[in-house]
């Protein structure tokens, strides 16, 4: 299996693709009770919500800017549903959707929430009726995302809004690791996203795209080979990046310009950029034209539907 670039788009995607028999293999209890769990510090009995807030935090204050009482929600590709349950506790009525069968028992007996086993497009879920779906760390595993995401259009209500979290294919850890960077598996990512790629095929999807967001955030241990150099190098630099105070600055401001994706109240973007004396403004214009060539490992994008009328 081999990763190729589309001449037109300009996507990354696995050719061939997985067949399907081969690919439930991958997800078999060994991998969701080894991997997983341990990766959300869950137990097969136990879990920490705490843990699981801390670690979807901006996606959590992402679709809190979305809330109102009633609101619906659904996860696809949910895994044991910890997001769900986070989303839950905040006031929205969360669903999810996840294929496999182990993580679906989980969701349902352990996290106790609501989820429909099985792929989205089988599923033949009502129109209209979700105000919020969300796709985190799922769409660079669908065998044909562009099917989902019109799907997902069907099924959101009238202007319904998409939220999504992938890896990005121009991030820094691809630049430095190289072919042991774990992302570029063509066996369990069939499809590797930029910036570009990201917004094309959400438009395609009679979407609007509100805003993409590349987060500064860096994980050296995703790689497929810890004997490298390369590793070692990046582990290095991450970790002195992460004690220095002009990164932690650089993530708040990166923080507060996802916050403003989407915000309908222009007093607050107005006293944001009026927060900033002259100084901090020119770097943050600095770091918006660093962020050509020092990406971070996740892409987040929030888009409007759009029932495919121009906009």
């Amino acid at each position: 299996m081999n990763l190729v670039k589309c001449m037109e788009c300009g996507l990354v995607y696995a050719n061939p693709i997985l067949q399907e028999s081969e690919l439930f293999k991958r997800y078999a209890d060994s991998f969701f009770y080894d991997e997983y769990l341990p990766a959300f510090k869950a137990l097969p009995t136990y879990y920490d919500l705490d843990v699981i807030r801390s670690h979807f935090f901006i996606f959590l204050q992402l679709i809190a800017k979305f809330f109102t009482p009633g609101k619906r929600l659904l996860d696809v590709g949910c895994g044991a549903g910890f997001f769900l349950k986070a989303a839950e506790e905040t006031g929205w009525e969360a669903e999810g959707v996840e294929l496999s069968s182990v993580a679906s028992k989980y969701a349902k007996n352990i996290v106790k929430v609501k989820v429909h086993e099985g792929k989205l497009e089988d599923l033949h879920l009502p129109p209209d009726k979700f105000d919020l779906v969300v796709l985190i760390d799922t769409i660079e595993h669908l065998k044909n995302p562009l099917l989902t995401l019109k799907e997902i259009n069907r099924i959101l209500t009238k202007e319904g809004i998409l939220l999504i979290g992938t890896p990005d294919f121009d991030s820094l850890s691809r630049l430095l690791l190289r072919g042991s960077w774990a992302v570029l598996s063509p066996e369990e990512h069939f499809s590797i996203f930029s910036h570009n790629t990201l917004s094309y095929i959400i438009q395609k999807a009679n979407f609007r795209v509100l805003g993409i967001r590349n987060l500064l955030q860096f994980n050296p241990e995703y790689t497929h080979d810890k004997k490298r150099l390369s590793y070692y190098v990046f582990k290095s630099l991450n970790k002195r990046l992460g004690s220095l105070k002009k990164m932690e600055k650089t993530q708040l401001y990166e923080y507060a310009d996802i916050m403003l994706i989407e915000e309908k109240n222009p007093k607050k973007i107005q006293n944001f950029n009026s927060d900033l004396n002259p100084a901090r403004r020119t770097k943050r214009t600095i770091h918006k034209w660093s962020k050509k060539w020092l990406r971070g490992d996740t892409l987040v994008a929030v888009a409007k539907k759009t029932n495919g009328k121009k906009t």
